[in-house]
């Protein structure tokens, strides 16, 4: 504001000019920036607590993106496809990581990376546990028709020779 001299106004005016003339020189730059951090000391801090950005604790400091924040996510790491399935049973049948490479036509170190995950490997333990189950079950029930076997034989012997039948006492062990 370009106050003109006192001489080319009116008397009242010139007053008016001398009484705010004091008071321009006392507001310079750099008073005008040192009411301007008084000002800023007297406001209260700046809310921290807004939704859009969360106070920062060591744990979130810096937070990193994960699989489920990108726009496509792959399955989810409990679910193995038919692929990586059939993998497991040929696996549990005998068959080398080779082998079931060229048999599903996938490259070696895709098969050998299915079995170094943890689902993967709960998968061959499952299915060994069933393969084994079955085995002893088979086994048992093998046995058991022997045993039967065997006791037809020994009563066809008991009466092709003329024994009589055995007591149930001689039969159950």
């Amino acid at each position: 504001m370009n106050i003109k001299a006192p001489q080319q106004l009116s008397s009242a005016a010139a007053d008016v000019v001398r009484a705010i003339a004091p008071l321009q020189q006392a507001a310079t730059p750099c008073n005008t920036v040192q009411q301007n951090q008084r000002n800023d000391r007297s406001k209260p801090p700046p809310d921290t607590s807004s939704p859009t950005q969360p106070v920062a604790t060591p744990s979130n400091a810096v937070q990193q993106k994960t699989r489920i924040s990108k726009t496509n996510p792959r399955r989810p790491s409990d679910a193995l496809s038919p692929r990586q399935l059939l993998t497991a049973r040929m696996l549990t049948q005998g068959y080398t990581v080779a082998e079931v490479a060229s048999h599903l036509k996938l490259d070696r170190t895709c098969v050998w990376r299915w079995t170094r995950k943890r689902v993967f490997q709960d998968e061959l333990r499952r299915l060994h546990d069933t393969i084994a189950t079955a085995t002893a079950t088979s086994r048992a029930l093998r046995q058991a028709r022997q045993e039967v076997r065997d006791m037809q034989l020994m009563m066809q012997t008991r009466r092709y020779l003329g024994l009589p039948p055995m007591l149930q006492e001689e039969i159950t062990p």
